[in-house]
């Protein structure tokens, strides 16, 4: 069912989605996103989800089994086939949901951290290289 509701205050997400009886949310882009907030909102509200395999979306969800994914391309009638079949087959939503349930949002901070490990890794590596090509540069001089 659709229900047109208007603007919301993102704080009301959770309270809505209990409201409207939400248990899965699609997201079914066609093209690459590099991020999707609708993605961690729904995660964060602890719903499954149903998204297309192109970019960051299916990439986190097939990471942390927390839905299904489909190909992009992937018809209509086929969307339509598998989502009655997770409605039809509660142990199969239930297993995804668990994952869900027990899915964690990286913090700012924690993706900071991340961050500085890959610059410093890949600087560490950049110095090592710049040394090899001293070092070659030496021995051919």
């Amino acid at each position: 069912n659709l229900y047109k509701i208007g603007s919301y205050d993102r704080n009301e997400l959770p309270e809505l989605m209990n409201l409207f009886h939400i248990d899965l949310v699609c997201i079914l882009p066609t093209w690459p996103e590099t991020y999707c907030y609708t993605l961690s909102e729904a995660l964060l509200c602890r719903r499954s989800v149903l998204v297309t395999d192109i970019g960051a979306v299916g990439e986190r969800v097939s990471e942390n089994k927390c839905g299904w994914v489909v190909p992009v391309d992937e018809s209509i009638e086929s969307i339509c086939r598998l989502l009655c079949d997770i409605k039809n087959n509660p142990k199969k939503y239930h297993a995804v949901y668990e994952n869900v349930r027990n899915y964690h949002e990286k913090s700012i901070y924690e993706m900071c951290c991340e961050y500085r490990k890959q610059y410093s890794f890949r600087q560490s590596r950049k110095i090592e290289a710049d040394m090899c090509a001293i070092e070659v540069a030496k021995r051919n001089y």
